[in-house]
């Protein structure tokens, strides 16, 4: 994870950055096909993050998806 710092009045704060991944790599570890996964984010089930016209997956929100199918199982 990533840190993000800014200083303010002689003081550092430290932020987290959260990790956003690619289709890919969210492909590759849940299994899933692009279309199944894109029928996911039509659903609602799935949450990516848009920027522009790209889709990233959020740590949490990967963990969260893959917690949540194990327990349907």
């Amino acid at each position: 994870m990533q840190r993000a710092f800014r200083k303010q009045r002689n003081q550092m704060i430290t932020t987290e950055v959260p990790k956003l991944h690619k289709l890919g790599e969210f492909l590759a570890r849940t299994g899933l096909s692009r279309s199944t996964t894109y029928r996911e984010i039509a659903s609602g089930k799935l949450k990516p993050v848009r920027i522009g016209r790209a889709l990233r997956f959020s740590e949490s929100e990967i963990c969260r998806y893959i917690a949540e199918a194990e327990s349907q199982e």
